[in-house]
């Protein structure tokens, strides 16, 4: 295999990209922002839920939500403080287990910090 160095790559990555294009190829995947899409792709995208405004201004609200809950609220145990925080900062939840578990705050694996964030989000919507 051929190895490319990042300029070379991303022009032949572009010079595809183009040709997929002309094909008439909808590519869905996020590999742009919002900001840098013409009008024509970003339309195409929120056809899919990729790109509406709707879904952005619900994540925007919801961090918003988040973030006030993680300043006001009288969490009963730092733990559950330290991974909605995580949270908030838009870490994953594999992310927040590593964290944890590589500072030996707690040994949670994805699967319990995903029942924790769901439990204090539960508490969060219903404070709301």
């Amino acid at each position: 295999m051929t190895k490319y160095n990042t300029k070379e790559f991303k022009q032949l990555q572009e010079e595809w990209y183009k040709k997929l294009e002309n094909e008439g190829f909808v590519d869905i995947e996020r590999t742009t922002s919002i900001r840098g899409l013409r009008k024509e792709q970003y339309d195409g995208r929120a056809k899919y839920g990729w790109a509406s405004r709707e879904w952005n201004q619900s994540k925007l609200e919801y961090y918003y939500l988040a973030e006030h809950f993680l300043n006001n609220y009288n969490f009963k145990k730092n733990l559950d403080r330290i991974i909605w925080e995580y949270h908030v900062n838009g870490i994953s939840v594999r992310d927040i287990a590593d964290l944890l578990q590589k500072s030996k705050i707690a040994d949670l694996n994805y699967v319990n910090v995903w029942h924790k964030i769901n439990k204090l989000r539960k508490i969060m919507r219903k404070l709301a």
